[in-house]
């Protein structure tokens, strides 16, 4: 005989999953237009702000090598 906690949990888990079929029906999925736009916008920030850090690691290497006198 099983436990009421144990059927309760096994149906709260399989509705789980059911609950989030139905709510994934309903998102409104962008199209391929819009996400390989916002794609390539990610990109070019990363890579922006990737260069500017690097930039700054040598610029701060540069100083710190001149004032250590090495």
């Amino acid at each position: 005989m099983k436990s009421k906690a144990v059927e309760k949990s096994k149906s709260s888990f399989r509705g789980f999953f059911s609950d989030t079929k139905v709510e994934l029906k309903r998102v409104s999925w962008p199209d391929r237009e819009s996400v390989t736009r916002a794609s390539i916008i990610i990109m070019a920030i990363v890579i922006a702000s990737t260069s500017f850090i690097a930039v700054l690691d040598m610029i701060f290497s540069k100083l710190f090598i001149i004032f250590r006198g090495v």
